[in-house]
């Protein structure tokens, strides 16, 4: 009778072992998929930052080239400036208007604060979602 009960006692410890380790590894699971949710949220961001600095360094180069030939007429020279102010204007801190908005929010990747301002939203200004995280991306 003894050895029934170890027996039964040795199945139930084991059961709870086996749902303990179940759970855990389910735990781990979503840990990583939320993981790799922020990475992809980040490479997004910052095929878009390149993508604006590229922008910002065609426009310059175009400049460059253009004043050393002499031949820019000031309606080219204006329309490269009015460009280069608006691709500044999109990379300005949308609450304090000063900094750079390097800080994208998840999950929406919407980046419009700067590291200063950022801390204070707990919802998206642009859709209004609950921010998750942050990620701060580097413009080179």
């Amino acid at each position: 009778m003894e050895v029934i009960f170890e027996i039964e006692e040795a199945e139930s410890i084991k059961q709870t072992i086996e749902l303990d380790t179940s759970s855990d590894m389910k735990q781990n699971l979503d840990k990583m998929v939320r993981a790799d949710d922020r990475i992809k949220a980040g490479n997004e961001t910052n095929d878009s930052c390149v993508t604006l600095q590229n922008s910002i360094s065609s426009i310059d180069e175009e400049k460059n080239q253009e004043s050393s030939r002499g031949s820019m007429s000031s309606e080219e020279l204006g329309s490269l400036l009015e460009q280069s102010r608006e691709l500044k204007d999109k990379m300005t801190c949308k609450i304090c208007m000063d900094n750079e908005a390097c800080i994208v929010f998840l999950p929406c990747c919407h980046m419009m604060a700067c590291p200063q301002c950022a801390p204070a939203l707990r919802k998206c200004p642009v859709c209004r979602q609950v921010v998750k995280g942050t990620v701060r991306a580097y413009v080179s």
